[in-house]
């Protein structure tokens, strides 16, 4: 998103922890751009971050038009451990 948000003034993130989704939301005031060139350029950027989270269970979009700044959503089901149990903090043991 840094990329997108050279000349934003602010940038904010919000992170909705629920029992179904962890959902990660990151929004700039920058200058936007037009969402139809994320897939004509050489990278994977936006479009990896859509498959990881398809692969996960779960969605990625990003909105955004010229002059109205950009927001980005990444959301996956909590991780499961063996059993059914949602696992605890950020360790992967």
């Amino acid at each position: 998103m840094r990329k997108h948000a050279r000349d934003a003034g602010r940038v904010q993130m919000q992170l909705f922890a629920m029992a179904e989704e962890v959902t990660l939301e990151i929004s700039d005031d920058g200058p936007g751009f037009d969402i139809g060139i994320l897939g004509a350029g050489p990278g994977f950027g936006v479009r990896g971050m859509i498959e990881r989270a398809r692969g996960l269970g779960g969605w990625a979009e990003v909105s955004s038009s010229a002059g109205r700044g950009t927001t980005v959503m990444f959301s996956i089901p909590p991780v499961l451990q063996a059993g059914g149990t949602a696992r605890e903090g950020g360790d992967d043991r």
